[in-house]
């Protein structure tokens, strides 16, 4: 059964269609992570132990400051994403959440039935989950890999906040097939990401350039255009929008 928005979910409720994308989720979990998705779990986790929900950003920004960098992203991105969802937005997917700092402001901006949270990093999930209060707003932890395999629905809006300049390219190839995957038709993916200049000393993370992204997504399905940038810890932040054609 599909409603109007093409999305599948066997005729039950949104609470009960993520409550199956949970369970089939977790039931996969056993499965033996790739290596490189292992290493780069393992990264995130350390970094994590270490700097807390902050490990997520520049690590100069301190945590007495880091709710003010989230707001000051909200204000920056939040109008830019209003300003191209077109339709009702039912269901939302904030992929590389963290700490679940946008999750729920997500949540509430769309009126969305529910906002899943994603994450390869445990030790983030645990405290997106600790921090929580929005019942509509759901966080899971394991490999893209196994998230993707498990899904029983398909998202109205993909959010993903300064998340891919830790990817690789190979794997970055993969993940975006994956999202394309995961995006109803007409639906819009909306991301923000690095692109400044790449710094040669900078090992963790990659900076691209704005085309790179637009032919990346373009090349499958979503017609993806520069919309916005901003400054941030002195970087330049561009901002993506793009839909899926049906």
């Amino acid at each position: 059964m599909t409603d109007a928005a093409g999305v599948e979910h066997g005729g039950m409720s949104p609470a009960g269609a993520f409550a199956r994308v949970v369970e089939l989720f977790r039931s996969d979990q056993a499965r033996a992570a790739p290596p490189l998705t292992a290493q780069l779990t393992a990264l995130w986790s350390e970094r994590a132990r270490t700097f807390g929900r902050r490990c997520v950003y520049d690590l100069s920004v301190a945590e007495e400051a880091f709710d003010g960098i989230t707001k000051f992203q909200e204000a920056e991105l939040f109008p830019l994403l209003q300003a191209q969802l077109s339709s009702r937005t039912k269901r939302v997917l904030d992929y590389g959440c963290g700490a679940g700092r946008f999750s729920a402001a997500l949540r509430e901006l769309t009126d969305a039935d529910f906002c899943v949270g994603f994450d390869l990093c445990p030790e983030l999930i645990a405290m997106a989950q600790s921090n929580g209060s929005d019942p509509r707003t759901h966080f899971v932890t394991g490999t893209p890999r196994q998230f993707f395999r498990t899904l029983q629905c398909k998202f109205d809006l993909i959010w993903i906040a300064t998340v891919l300049g830790g990817i690789p390219d190979s794997d970055l190839t993969t993940l975006a097939g994956d999202l394309a995957s995961a995006l109803a038709r007409g639906g819009l993916l909306f991301f923000a990401e690095n692109t400044a200049p790449e710094d040669p000393a900078n090992t963790f993370w990659r900076s691209r350039p704005v085309a790179w992204y637009e032919r990346l997504f373009s090349a499958r399905g979503i017609r993806t255009g520069r919309v916005g940038a901003y400054t941030s810890c002195g970087t330049e932040v561009s901002v993506f929008a793009g839909k899926k054609g049906a």
